[in-house]
């Protein structure tokens, strides 16, 4: 036997330990990361008021959509039941820009044994709507010719009387809309009258210039 040999092996034996060792100390290979796609939140369900998958209290669409309504019918029926007539008609061509016209007819505006007076009114308006056309604030000039006419009765008989008026006026209001179509205006403001009311019998013709108050109420439908 060679005499080197019991060194080679002390060596040899010395290596393998440290050899696996070395095999232990070696990292694992890690698996390539696997990327999970996020669920998509399920849609609304069909009867949950939404638009575009956003939730939106019912009844208040119009807020999330520039599309607007170009017609509005409207009328005071609390008026008719005082027997006071009238209707409105507007037409939107721009978005903040409306044109409405009013007729009003009271047969009996003013009535009693000796005097029965009935009116007539039309008003021609220009609403400037600062949101959108039949809804939120807006300034509304107009032009209104308004006609009397009836007779009065006293112990000099009885007498035809008319008054024709016209001008101005200005108002300020508030429209609410909903997805319906139905709406309801509010206004008040203030005019300025030019005419004057004829007396049949003494032929006397009384001056009505001046300025006055006026508003109105309507409920309405846009379409």
């Amino acid at each position: 036997m060679p005499t080197n040999f019991l060194p080679r092996l002390l060596l040899a034996s010395a290596l393998i330990p440290a050899t696996a060792a070395s095999a232990l100390a070696q990292p694992a290979a890690t698996a390539p990361a696997t990327t999970v796609a996020a669920a998509e939140p399920a849609p609304p369900a069909d009867d949950v008021s939404q638009v575009n998958g956003q939730l939106v209290p019912v009844g208040l669409h119009n807020d999330y959509k520039k599309d607007f309504p170009r017609f509005n019918v409207s009328t005071n029926p609390l008026g008719w039941v005082f027997g006071l007539y009238g209707a409105s008609i507007s037409y939107a061509p721009f978005e903040h820009l409306a044109f409405r016209a009013d007729v009003g007819y009271m047969p009996n505006a003013v009535h009693s044994d000796d005097v029965q007076i009935s009116a007539a009114e039309l008003r021609l308006a220009a609403p400037i709507y600062f949101r959108r056309a039949y809804k939120g604030v807006y300034l509304e000039p107009a032009l209104y010719t308004a006609q009397a006419w009836g007779s009065v009765t006293d112990e000099n008989g009885t007498r035809t009387a008319s008054a024709t008026l016209a001008g101005p006026e200005v108002l300020v209001g508030y429209s609410w809309l909903w997805d319906s179509g139905l709406n309801i205006s509010a206004a008040i403001g203030a005019g300025n009258a030019v005419g004057a009311a004829y007396n049949s019998t003494s032929e006397e013709e009384v001056n009505l210039d001046g300025p006055f108050l006026d508003g109105y109420l309507r409920f309405g439908y846009a379409f």
